[in-house]
């Protein structure tokens, strides 16, 4: 056998072509998937989520924003709350 040959030979076993069970488990499942997204539909179109990631992201730093701060209302009530405590001991 060619080095060529040889070489082919060890990337068909490598990718497992000589045992298609691997690539066969891991196709119908994609398959699926696609066929699900596209609704069925033979002409190829596959339909995307209307979801524009600059706004979610947007909308999660601001939501973080907002927990921090509410975390810092409550610390700070918090320690007024243990200073008034014990200013009544």
């Amino acid at each position: 056998m060619t080095a060529v040959g040889q070489r082919l030979n060890a990337y068909t076993r490598l990718i497992r072509m000589d045992r298609p069970i691997g690539s066969l488990l891991l196709m119908w499942p994609m398959l699926w998937a696609l066929w699900i997204a596209g609704r069925g539909q033979p002409d190829g179109y596959v339909l995307l989520p209307n979801v524009n990631p600059l706004i979610e992201i947007m909308d999660m730093r601001e939501a973080q924003r907002s927990y921090e701060a509410d975390l810092t209302v409550m610390t700070a009530t918090k320690t007024m709350l243990s200073h008034t405590v014990d200013l009544l001991k």
